[in-house]
């Protein structure tokens, strides 16, 4: 590790991990990489910044084990500083860290479902600094409760684009009160995007001596030159360093051949998606799935295995070594496995939704029920046969990164 002055946690961040570590080498943030076994064994001594990206909170709780959540606590009560973006907030909330007096949004209270561009009000915080437009992307992010002093909300949710969509409904198709109620009463979750006007986006705050920011808006996407301009500010704001000399040139994207079958499996679950009408790409890097069916699952591990790819062939110029084709293999083979069963559940859901709306964890379907559970578990959170090859593509591609 080269001891640069900010940590990113890898842990439970998946498809946001990715989206964020680009968004750092595209704005030549410097940054080391760490797990939470890293942080146990005292990965954050003499740094200065903490930076954790999106995923489920619980999960990365769950990983860090209570050393963990020790270190990051001892980190910047001692004068560290903690950047969280959306499940990264969530992690410091008085109910998993505690940095902040902060609560989230019960799920029944909040608008669930919501991703996409939202303007917002913001203060004088250094951070927008000729930001003149404040309109940045939100990817289903939960909704904060300030529940006690000395916090500064640095920005606030305003007015949702006509292009974002709440669950699989575009914001702009729908303009009356009374066309929301109504969806709200169909959908049976709360929909309308004008619930999050004046709600905090961005709160700031001390645990100890160390400051603690933390961001509901996903400035990291990939391709939001705004949001990326109001990263590079935090990073230095929050004591990261950046590169002072010119970035590397943007190599062309090499593909490992060896990683073929992989990708291959990733692809093949994405277009029996979208045959079925069940999604389609939004963006190059995230789907939009309609209601009932899990879409940001199948397009994590669609970007992860094409990262795979992306980083055998830049470190291997030719053949990679026999171990990680073995490796890979294994992957190829329990990915087409899970294939085989979320292909049968997906058209189980389809055929479902032909006969009313459905949720993602109700359905009139014993059979369909029993797959989900084996599947993705009870939860919204990651479970089942999907988390567990999850994590073998996870450990995987981190130690390409490393």
């Amino acid at each position: 590790m080269t001891s640069n002055k900010a940590a990113v946690l890898w842990d439970e961040s998946h498809l946001w991990g990715l989206t964020a570590l680009r968004a750092l080498r595209h704005k030549g943030l410097l940054y080391d990489l760490v797990r939470a076994e890293d942080i146990r064994s005292g990965a954050l001594e003499d740094r200065a910044l903490f930076f954790v990206p999106g995923g489920w909170a619980s999960n990365k709780l769950k990983a860090l084990g209570d050393e963990g959540a020790s270190a990051i606590r001892s980190f910047v009560r001692g004068g560290g500083n903690y950047l969280g973006f959306c499940g990264g907030a969530g992690l410091a909330t008085r109910d998993c860290l505690g940095l902040l007096p902060v609560e989230r949004v019960p799920t029944a209270h909040r608008v669930p479902s919501f991703s996409g561009l939202i303007s917002c009000t913001v203060d004088n915080h250094p951070m927008w600094d000729n930001i003149y437009r404040p309109i940045f992307h939100a990817w289903w992010p939960s909704q904060l409760r300030i529940a006690g002093e000395d916090i500064r909300i640095c920005a606030r949710y305003d007015r949702a684009m006509p292009d974002a969509y709440s669950s699989d409904i575009r914001v702009g198709s729908l303009t009356a009160a009374e066309e929301w109620a109504a969806k709200e009463a169909s959908y049976g979750i709360n929909l309308n995007p004008e619930r999050l006007a004046g709600e905090p986006a961005v709160v700031e705050g001390e645990y100890g001596k160390g400051r603690v920011l933390l961001s509901l808006l996903h400035f990291d996407t990939p391709d939001d030159a705004r949001g990326n301009r109001v990263l590079r500010k935090l990073w230095t704001y929050m004591g990261g360093t950046c590169r002072t000399d010119t970035p590397e040139a943007v190599s062309p994207k090499r593909f490992a051949p060896e990683a073929a079958p992989l990708v291959r499996e990733a692809h093949a679950l994405i277009a029996t998606g979208e045959t079925l009408g069940l999604w389609h790409w939004r963006t190059p890097w995230v789907l939009q799935w309609k209601r009932g069916v899990r879409g940001l699952e199948y397009c994590t591990l669609a970007n992860m295995a094409v990262s795979i790819a992306e980083h055998l062939g830049q470190r291997f110029a030719e053949n990679v070594p026999a171990p990680l084709v073995k490796e890979l293999h294994h992957l190829a083979g329990i990915f087409a496995a899970f294939r085989g069963r979320a292909e049968e559940l997906l058209r189980k859901e389809h055929a479902a939704i032909q006969q009313g709306l459905i949720s993602f964890d109700t359905s009139d379907d014993p059979a369909l029920q029993e797959l989900r559970r084996a599947l993705f578990g009870s939860a919204k959170s990651h479970g089942g046969e999907f988390k567990a090859l999850l994590d073998e593509i996870d450990a995987f591609l981190y130690h390409l990164m490393i």
